[in-house]
């Protein structure tokens, strides 16, 4: 079941030790900012923290095993892998079977050409973002075998800017959800609208149809599946303007769904616990971020920046 009918009250009340839940969180930890100065401005460094337990520093210069572990996409039985490489210029695989890696993509030149790789869960398929030019979603075989587009959008009529985002396999690898976005220009000599919804397709380029819808202005950031594949959560941003943040929502992958507040604090950036039974989040704050993480009904903090410091990026892994 989702967390949206257990935790959508659970407004500002913390607590500083959750239940016993497993798995842990890598996060990214910025380095205190200047007063006034922009959070995104400051060096990263890797942290983990098992929920209730003290986070610990693993640096920025991390070996490949921690990489593979703590930033790879995983096949459902921990046999293979895949992950970025080259700065972002080329996608390698790790099969546990042979104990070997492989480039199974690469591009020239300086410039991040692939983003976001995504294994299935049986392995055998792997999606990722081609960033040259307006990004797309492609598939190719485990191997490397079998490159092809599956999602290119289109701005209505042809007018404006459209690209996608954070494609990633639902547990039972019928679906690739992603974040599509769009600014549209209504009419002539205007500026764009800008807005993004989720969406879902087959593998196979197939029965691609919207989740959410796109709306000017907001944005509804990249979505995470629930691990019974039938609920997907993401951040859903408001227009400038509107006093409004960040929130999680989650909502049913059917069509006709409605989504279901699931956080009434400003957050972003949603993710599972293993079990599906808690979610943890970067919460807000005016001048810091941290990583909460909500249960039933309670939030509980588990990361402690400081004053001025910012968590961003968790991901929760077995």
């Amino acid at each position: 079941m989702g967390l949206a009918s257990l935790a959508s009250g659970c407004g500002g009340a913390r607590s500083a030790k959750p239940l016993n839940l497993k798995g842990i969180i890598v996060f990214q930890r910025q380095g205190k900012a200047p007063a006034g100065a922009c959070f995104s401005t400051c060096p990263e460094d890797t942290y983990v923290v098992r929920p209730g337990n003290q986070e610990v520093k693993l640096g920025a210069s991390l070996t490949f095993a921690q990489q593979l572990r703590y930033f790879g996409s995983w096949s459902r039985d921990r046999r293979r892998a895949v992950m970025l490489g080259c700065s972002g210029r080329c996608i390698q695989t790790f099969d546990l079977a042979v104990r070997g890696r492989r480039v199974i993509r690469r591009c020239g030149g300086q410039n991040r050409c692939y983003a976001a790789p995504a294994i299935s869960p049986d392995g055998s398929i792997i999606a990722f973002l081609d960033t040259r030019g307006d990004p797309s979603i492609s598939v190719v075989q485990f191997d490397g075998a079998g490159v092809r587009s599956i999602v290119y959008h289109y701005p209505p009529g042809g007018v404006g800017s459209a690209s996608v985002a954070c494609p990633v396999f639902s547990p039972n690898g019928a679906w690739i959800a992603y974040q599509d976005n769009l600014g549209v220009i209504k009419h002539p000599g205007q500026s764009e609208e800008d807005g993004s919804s989720i969406r879902v397709v087959h593998p196979d380029g197939k029965g691609d149809r919207a989740v959410t819808h796109w709306r000017a202005g907001f944005t509804d950031g990249c979505p995470v599946w629930a691990p019974d594949e039938q609920i997907l959560a993401y951040s859903e941003s408001a227009p400038p303007g509107t006093d409004k943040d960040f929130h999680i929502y989650e909502i049913a992958v059917a069509e006709g769904a409605k989504a279901k507040l699931l956080t009434d604090v400003p957050g972003d950036r949603p993710t599972y616990s293993p079990n599906g039974r808690a979610i943890a989040f970067v919460r807000f704050y005016p001048d810091h971020r941290d990583i909460e993480v909500a249960v039933g009904s309670k939030l509980y903090r588990v990361t402690n920046p400081g004053e001025r410091g910012v968590d961003g990026d968790p991901a929760w892994v077995r």
